[in-house]
C-alpha cells in the first residue's frame, strides 16, 4: 500500500488539471482504507466529494466514504473493549 500511496500521490500533484485527478484521488482514498487509515481515507474522500463535478464518480465517492467512516467506527470501537 506504500507503493500504491506514493504513486497515487504523485499524479494528484503532477495532474491537477488531469482527467485521472479524481480518479487518482478516489483510488489513494482507497487505499488509505485499505490500509486501515481511515482518517486519511475520509480526508482524501471528502476532498474529492467537495470538489468533482463528476456526478459518477461523486456517487462512488460518497460510497467509499461511508465505508471509511463505518471502518473507522468499528475500529474505535474494537479498541474501546
Amino acid at each position: 500500500t506504500k507503493n500504491a500511496v506514493m504513486h497515487f500521490q504523485k499524479v494528484i500533484d503532477s495532474y491537477q488539471k488531469s482527467d485521472v485527478h479524481d480518479l487518482a484521488q478516489l483510488y489513494l482514498g482507497a487505499t488509505y482504507s485499505i490500509a486501515g487509515e481511515h482518517d486519511k481515507s475520509i480526508e482524501i474522500l471528502q476532498k474529492l466529494i467537495d470538489h468533482t463535478k463528476d456526478d459518477r464518480m461523486r456517487q462512488n465517492a460518497e460510497a467509499r466514504l461511508k465505508r471509511a467512516q463505518d471502518l473507522a467506527a468499528e475500529a474505535t470501537n474494537g479498541s474501546d473493549n
